[in-house]
Order: C-alpha cells, then structure tokens, then sequence
C-alpha cells in the first residue's frame, strides 16, 4: 500500500471538494459515457432584490436530482414552492429529463412533494434520530412543463 496520508477535514475548501467531484464525474464518464452533471439552480427574488428561497439540483443524463428547496418562513404557504418545483421540472423537461428525484426529511415537506404528485420510493428509518428521511420520484412529461414557468435566459 502507497504511503499516502488520511486526515480528516471538518471544514473543506470548496475546491477540494471539487477535486473529488471532478474525480467521480471522470470516472462514471468512462463508465457510462455520458457528459457530466450539470448545474440546476433558480432563485426567488424580493422587491429589494433579496434571494428569499430558491431550488438547487442537477441534471444528469436524463435526471434532475434535487438537492435543495427553501422559501423564507415568511412567504412559505403562498405557492412558491410550487413554482419553484413547475419551473425545475419546466428546465429539466427543456433539457431532456424524464424523472425528477428528491429526499426530503419527515421535519421537512414529504407532504408537499406528495401533493404535487411525487411517489415515495424509500423511507430511512432513524435518520435523524427519531425521524425518517424520505425518497421520492415523479416521471416528468410535457404536463409538467408550464408555458408560464419563468426562464432566465441570462
């Protein structure tokens, strides 16, 4: 075995961790032969040009994974969620995806992804501690692109 040196780094510079990525986005290239992930992100403005929530993901060969939706406490309940998700799934459609993926914690919103038609697939038992981490997925077709989903075409 190599002499190499395992350290643990409790607080990681963004472009280290880019370094792994870079690693593992080249070898599933090899693997399976498709370009990379790319980037999803959309975010939800204020009058004062504040981020107030957005969504962030990625799409890969087919897929939009979303990692993360947030809307301020102060403007949840008003349907931004929603248009975040219809916007996402607008994207995703425009670049070709056919299914959307989320995890989301019980504390969170399984309801929500539940409501706009997402599908359960597994649930993690204690994790966190006493709660549960939920998986879920949604076939995307042309219904779920929305003429009126905002673009940005910056």
């Amino acid at each position: 075995m190599a002499p190499f040196t395992i350290m643990i780094d409790p607080s990681p510079e963004p472009e280290d961790v880019r370094i792994l990525e870079q690693g593992l986005n080249g070898h599933a290239i090899a693997r399976v032969g498709t370009a990379p992930p790319e980037p999803l992100a959309l975010f939800l403005y204020d009058e004062g040009d504040h981020i107030v929530g957005g969504l962030y993901g990625r799409i890969w060969d087919g897929v939009i994974e979303i990692n993360l939706i947030w809307v301020h406490e102060d403007f949840r309940g008003e349907g931004y969620g929603k248009r975040l998700m219809e916007t996402a799934e607008a994207e995703g459609i425009a670049r070709g995806c056919e299914l959307a993926v989320l995890r989301t914690f019980d504390y969170q919103a399984p309801t929500f992804y539940e409501k706009l038609g997402y599908e359960e697939y597994a649930v993690v038992e204690g994790w966190p501690r006493g709660h549960r981490k939920h998986a879920f997925r949604e076939r995307l077709t042309s219904a779920h692109s929305r003429a009126d989903a905002p673009r940005s075409d910056a």
